[in-house]
């Protein structure tokens, strides 16, 4: 495969293990920045959408059938860099295993928990809080002090503080309110400063470690001091993260939870774009394990895709013979040829079989699975005198 990593960390140690992983089955690999790229949009009914790369000051297009598959790696403007991976995707037609509504899921630590509570995946109890007067009570509704208040959106612990007392949690959420900032209130979880991070690739839990806090704090990230120790997880813990990561809608993902002091455990977050950190401390390689489902991901779905676009450009090429025939006349096509009405067509009489006279009398049977068919359809027995 030809492969497109998308990534700002272009000298960071999970590029370099995907590189190596990739190069290792031999596949190419080109590593593009998302702030050198930029989106075009076509007015053109056939498509034509584009995309673009800077290069040492010179614009080239990026061309679609140079790349087999795109795999991303977005952290920092997530948005826009989900823009542009699902335009790369959905627009030009490029593969990619992840798709883009997992990565902003898991991004959103709220939805991540609302997700995940829908599955039936245990977490602690959490408020979603923009302002309002009563403070005291919405606590009580968690079980009181500590408590942990989280941004939204942030990564490798930053955002994250827990407060022991209500003048700290009224000062803290009334700052928030004032400036239009919603937060998370959680129950705080008691697990002597450990938590777990579990890498789930393809629906298989990889590997696992334990995440000790530095002395004096309670995030037990890496980022923020922490160390990794390699850990076993139970059963029942494997199964939770791998739900997890189903919830958020992501075949990769870095899992974290907290084992309480009795042995139960609390799902935190989903993490799209967890780190390697857990290569170093386990000796596996979770590169490999993700070129490895990347390759079968492909086998599987790659030229779905294809298949779409080359749908869209023959229904396309089939309007236009259609519009352009009716423009001999001014007349006949332009209320039928509008989309939605087509589509309402096909939502009625999909997969029917069509008996229909052509041009030239004969009959004819066609079988309607697609906008393409019914165009055909059309494009036969329409008689423009």
């Amino acid at each position: 495969m030809n492969v497109l990593l998308l990534t700002e960390s272009t000298d960071s140690n999970a590029t370099g293990s995907l590189v190596r992983a990739f190069e290792n089955r031999k596949h190419t690999v080109a590593i593009i920045r998302p702030c050198d790229i930029y989106l075009f949009v076509s007015s053109h009914q056939s498509g034509f959408d584009r995309v673009y790369r800077e290069e040492k000051g010179v614009i080239n297009r990026v061309i679609a059938s140079d790349y087999d598959t795109v795999y991303p790696r977005l952290g920092d403007n997530l948005r826009y860099g989900c823009a542009i991976l699902d335009h790369l995707h959905s627009n030009v037609g490029i593969f990619c295993p992840i798709p883009t509504s997992g990565l902003l899921t898991a991004s959103d630590k709220f939805e991540t928990i609302q997700k995940c509570s829908q599955f039936g995946i245990r977490t602690p109890r959490t408020l979603l809080y923009s302002g309002g007067d009563s403070v005291d009570q919405l606590i009580e509704k968690i079980g009181g002090m500590p408590v942990v208040v989280k941004q939204l959106h942030g990564s490798q612990g930053k955002g994250v503080a827990y407060l022991d007392s209500m003048g700290a949690v009224r000062s803290t959420l009334d700052s928030f309110s004032k400036a239009n900032i919603p937060v998370l209130v959680q129950e705080y979880i008691e697990a002597s400063g450990t938590d777990f991070r579990v890498f789930v690739v393809g629906g298989k839990a990889v590997a696992s470690y334990k995440r000790v806090a530095a002395r004096g704090d309670f995030r037990a990230n890496i980022s923020q001091g922490g160390q990794g120790i390699k850990a076993d997880i139970s059963k029942e813990e494997e199964y939770m993260c791998l739900m997890a990561a189903q919830a958020v809608g992501l075949p990769i993902a870095g899992v974290d939870f907290l084992r309480a002091k009795d042995g139960q455990p609390f799902l935190i977050e989903v993490n799209g774009n967890a780190g390697f950190h857990i290569e170093k401390v386990t000796g596996i390689s979770v590169s490999k394990a993700i070129v490895a489902f990347t390759e079968q991901d492909f086998a599987q779905h790659g030229n779905d895709r294809n298949k779409l676009q080359q749908e869209r450009r023959d229904t396309t090429q089939l309007l236009q013979s259609l519009t352009d025939e009716a423009k001999k006349t001014s007349k006949i096509i332009d209320p039928i040829v509008n989309d939605d009405y087509l589509k309402e067509i096909l939502t009625q009489h999909k997969g029917e079989m069509l008996d229909y006279t052509d041009r030239s009398g004969q009959k004819q049977q066609r079988k309607l699975n697609s906008l393409t068919d019914l165009i055909a359809v059309m494009s036969q027995t329409f008689k423009i005198q």
